[in-house]
């Protein structure tokens, strides 16, 4: 969230709030130090990106998005949680060899993504409190890496065009997807650890929530260890990838994995009730390049019901794949991204459908939840 984006939200929540344009930047430059020029210039375009009212030369909140700044305090309490847990570490196998100077490495390419589908620096990110404009340099981070291992391990796949057929750049993108999946789990833990600290342990919930990830930590350490075989012996075909292109830059971009529980004839593939079994996750990446859209669904190569959950997909037509990808995204996926003009394209409809299916996501979505045909369409 940008430094001003809460404090708009703050200030029109309010019943009796009236701001003119001027009025608001005058009183965002007193509450932020940020210098008024660069205020007014952000107030307009988050006026732009959030469609927010201008009623008698007065700055509104439409209705449906008084919800956001309900949320606000939400957010300052994350932040507190965030900055107070710091999780940090290198998860290259050869620890030995590390600088010892943990980054915030971008689990999205900054230069090579981000900047391409940014406006201004800026891009969309989807979360609890809605869209929120985020500064490209801010956007997808984790902490995972240190500096010398992020600039060579990634290497061909920061400064090389991908290459369909290309094992390597294949297997360099589902890593980095479980890395930035292990150091969020990890957050989480310590993240709500640092909440009991706060608001004492008397939230059965957030102890729920810990043992959940510490259980899909383990799992997830599990496969790295397999992919971190893979690795060393540089083995790349340890991962399968089941190529998608579509003929045109939709500025989309996502770095996510996840784990479908069904296939697309119903059939139970991942039992995430069953704690002794170890779930096998989808490795989903999206990004635009020269004017195409890849979509790589990657899974281990000895996992046969992910290999079969891709070659079903494989029967059904480009129609029917753009509508399964484009819910998967919303279902599944935290780690997405999109570009502000394409989100502003969008409609109010369109916007409040998306934005709830990602917030009230059902826990086990069915085959018809990825096959239903939404409102809202990233891929058009």
């Amino acid at each position: 969230m940008s430094k001003l984006e809460p404090q708009i939200f703050n200030l029109l929540g309010e019943e009796d709030s009236s701001f003119s344009l001027e009025e608001l930047s005058a009183k965002l430059q007193e509450i932020t130090g940020v210098l008024s020029d660069k205020v007014l210039f952000r107030v307009k375009k988050l006026i732009s990106v959030h469609k927010l009212e201008i009623i008698n030369g007065k700055v509104k909140i439409p209705r449906q998005k008084k919800v956001i700044s309900r949320k606000i305090e939400f957010s300052k309490l994350s932040t507190k949680l965030k900055r107070k847990s710091d999780t940090r570490e290198c998860l290259h196998p050869n620890k030995d060899e590390c600088d010892k100077k943990i980054i915030k490495a971008h689990s999205i390419q900054n230069n090579k993504i981000l900047n391409k589908i940014s406006e201004d620096g800026d891009i969309i990110q989807i979360n609890n409190c809605g869209a929120e404009l985020v500064g490209r340099g801010k956007a997808t981070t984790f902490k995972g890496f240190c500096s010398k291992h992020d600039s060579a391990l990634f290497l061909p796949i920061e400064q090389i065009d991908f290459e369909p057929k290309n094992e390597e750049q294949c297997f360099l993108y589902a890593y980095r997807s479980i890395a930035k999946e292990i150091m969020a789990k990890k957050s989480v833990i310590s993240e709500m650890k640092e909440f009991i600290k706060i608001k004492g342990n008397n939230y059965p919930s957030i102890n729920n929530l810990i043992m959940g990830n510490e259980v899909g930590l383990n799992d997830l350490g599990k496969i790295k260890e397999k992919l971190d075989h893979c690795l060393i012996n540089s083995k790349f075909g340890g991962i399968k990838t089941k190529l998608v292109i579509l003929d045109r830059d939709y500025s989309v971009a996502v770095s996510s994995c996840f784990y479908p529980v069904y296939d697309f004839k119903g059939k139970m593939i991942n039992n995430l009730e069953d704690y002794k079994s170890i779930p096998q996750p989808m490795i989903f990446t999206i990004f635009p390049q020269n004017g195409k859209t890849y979509i790589l669904l990657s899974y281990l190569s000895n996992d046969s019901k992910m290999e079969e959950f891709t070659k079903q997909m494989s029967e059904f037509s480009d129609a029917e794949v753009n509508t399964v990808v484009n819910n998967l995204i919303v279902l599944y996926c935290e780690n997405f991204v999109l570009s502000p003009k394409k989100w502003s394209a969008m409609s109010e409809q369109e916007k409040k459908e998306m934005t709830k299916l990602f917030n009230e996501c059902p826990g086990l979505p069915l085959p018809q939840d990825l096959t239903k045909k939404r409102n809202f369409d990233l891929f058009i």
